[in-house]
């Protein structure tokens, strides 16, 4: 196993390039603070610098989000201290993506949910979802995982702990397995408190959780809510445009809207939901000049414009319901359609409210 003592500040630097951390999950972290017991200032003193929140859709390195988890260890002094701060992060704090979790049929397309909201919330967590027989096993990691604070795992697993819970209205949730690749912590006795009947291994190949699969698949007694009702009244004006097209370009516009949020607006689904083969699309669209990858691009163009200058959507909540797994294609996408960054939408967005003012 490496060590983190054998890498060099700039090793770890360089580990951490190209990761970052949405302003959501930050500033969440700073306003946790305070109520884990840990004052403001004794954190800043601590690592001699001042703490404050960032613009909502700026990405913070992971580098800036490491050091503050670091000096709340350190300054706390407890090792659950990611258990502590993954109690603060409430469906109610995810906004809308908190509100889509808690509405669909059942708790197996929630799992996609919440895999595609933390990819684009932290883009280096890496989750897989397998069934076996009667289970369903969870792996997880965080990367690069001997670098990362065993706390910062935990945060993360027991966050999607709490909301797994709350969906299936349970005081607890039925683990049988529990494996962390890390060493077993301070406070190993928390889990055989909270999981008295689960096996919980240490010192594990992977991070993994098993439970029974039933629960993913009780009915959810609640209305559901369709992901597309987000952007019906961006999508609105955006169909306003295409009224001069022909109709069969409207209507695989109107399909990619409809399939967008969902994460899986591919002309493969749409050809298998119109009962027809991927040629026959590719075909009618050449003919009218176009093709399903320029459909999908302006179509996802055409709503970030509008939906950034939305101050109630998050730059997270927006890329999720343009169908990104990941944060960062969406923002290359949109520095190459705009030559800005989203947070610059943002920006100008909010000064032209307050002028209006």
């Amino acid at each position: 196993m490496v060590m983190i003592d054998s890498f060099s500040k700039k090793n770890i630097r360089f580990l951490f390039t190209g990761f970052s951390i949405s302003a959501l999950f930050y500033n969440f972290l700073l306003e946790t603070i305070p109520k884990i017991g840990i004052e403001k200032k004794v954190l800043e003193a601590y690592m001699h610098q001042k703490i404050e929140p960032v613009p909502n859709g700026q990405r913070v390195s992971f580098i800036k989000v490491y050091r503050i988890w670091n000096g709340i260890e350190k300054v706390s002094n407890r090792s659950d201290i990611g258990l502590l701060i993954a109690d603060h992060f409430t469906l109610e704090k995810a906004g809308i993506i908190g509100k889509l979790f808690m509405g669909t049929k059942n708790l197996r397309e929630s799992v996609d949910i919440i895999k595609r909201f933390l990819s684009l919330m932290i883009n280096n967590i890496s989750i897989r979802y397998e069934e076996f027989e009667d289970e369903a096993l969870f792996y997880f990691d965080i990367v690069p995982r001997f670098v990362m604070p065993f706390s910062m795992t935990e945060c993360y697993v027991k966050i999607c702990y709490n909301w797994v819970k709350g969906y299936n209205d349970l005081s607890i949730l039925p683990i049988i397995e529990i494996n962390y690749f890390a060493k077993k912590p301070k406070h190993f006795e928390y889990y055989a408190s909270k999981f008295p009947n689960a096996k919980v291994s240490f010192s594990q190949l992977e991070n993994s959780i098993a439970l029974k699969k039933d629960i993913f698949y009780k009915k959810n007694m609640a209305n559901p809510i369709v992901s597309y009702d987000y952007i019906l009244e961006h999508a609105k004006k955006l169909k306003s445009n295409l009224l001069k097209s022909s109709q069969y370009t409207r209507k695989i516009v109107n399909q990619i809207l409809i399939d967008m949020p969902e994460g899986k607006c591919t002309i493969d689904n749409i050809a298998e939901k119109f009962d027809i083969s991927t040629s026959t699309i590719k075909r009618k669209l050449k003919s009218e000049q176009t093709n399903f990858k320029k459909l999908l691009e302006y179509t996802r163009r055409e709503l970030s414009i509008s939906m950034l200058k939305d101050k109630s959507l998050t730059c997270e909540e927006i890329s999720y319901l343009l169908g990104y797994s990941e944060y960062s294609p969406f923002f290359r996408a949109f520095k190459k359609w705009n030559h800005c960054s989203p947070s610059n939408i943002k920006k100008l967005g909010l000064h032209a409210q307050k002028n209006q003012l």
